[in-house]
């Protein structure tokens, strides 16, 4: 097995210079609010076998593995937080012996997020972004972004509603393998009184799959809504005679 440039060992030396000099920036480990997860590995397996004229033949593959996390929460103000972060994700796999030609693999993952937070007694609210890129030996990077918000409001005496609405898609580089459009909203509400409950549900979405449109025949984009509601019966204690929680 090659042990140059480009082989498992040369690569996982670079990999450990990486996580060193990660965990020697001053103050990473003890930065108020930031996290960071460094998780190498290497796999060697070698498989052999036998057939009926006792011809023996061996395949090896070696497999490393690189995974890191950086993360950042940071309170903004009493209520209000924000949280930011990242990963990237590498696997390099290199094939040698009889039963596959000699080669190598390479698969990469790259994700990064925002998120921001605001929680009080009645109220909570966020919104979020992620962005991900996969990148595979000799296929196109196939992105993914979206975009994520949400409300809840849980008075007392009042209605319970909640509202999550996101906005995703996943495309790649040269638009030839996806481009796909994803819209989404999801409203509940629910009300308690004795001894019944009011609850109503709403699901929206939006399809658009630019690649699979036919002009005239067929369109790219579809949208379903679905209404849900119920009143259920309770023997429970109903919560404005519980008191204030």
């Amino acid at each position: 097995m090659v042990r140059g440039a480009g082989s498992p060992v040369g690569t996982l030396r670079g990999a450990a210079a990486l996580a060193a000099a990660a965990l020697a920036v001053p103050g990473l480990a003890a930065a108020e609010g930031l996290s960071a997860y460094l998780q190498p590995g290497y796999t060697n397996e070698q498989t052999e076998q036998t057939d009926q004229t006792g011809r023996r033949t061996r395949y090896e593959r070696d497999t490393l593995v690189q995974n890191y996390v950086l993360g950042l929460d940071e309170a903004l103000f009493q209520n209000l937080t924000l949280a930011l972060g990242g990963s990237f994700r590498d696997t390099t796999s290199w094939y040698s012996g009889a039963l596959a030609a000699q080669g190598k693999i390479d698969q990469r993952a790259a994700n990064l997020f925002s998120r921001l937070t605001l929680a009080t007694q009645d109220l909570s609210a966020g919104i979020g972004y992620d962005r991900r890129a996969d990148v595979a030996t000799a296929t196109p990077t196939l992105n993914n972004e979206t975009i994520a918000g949400y409300a809840s409001w849980r008075p007392f005496e009042l209605p319970d509603l909640d509202l999550r609405v996101s906005h995703g898609r996943t495309f790649d580089a040269l638009r030839v393998l996806e481009d796909q459009t994803v819209t989404t909203a999801n409203f509940n509400g629910r009300y308690d009184f004795r001894p019944m409950e009011v609850r109503y549900t709403l699901f929206w979405t939006d399809n658009l799959d630019a690649l699979r449109a036919v002009p005239w025949i067929r369109s790219p984009r579809s949208r379903t809504m679905t209404h849900s509601g119920g009143v259920p019966t309770s023997t429970r204690t109903p919560r404005w005679m519980r008191g204030p929680r």
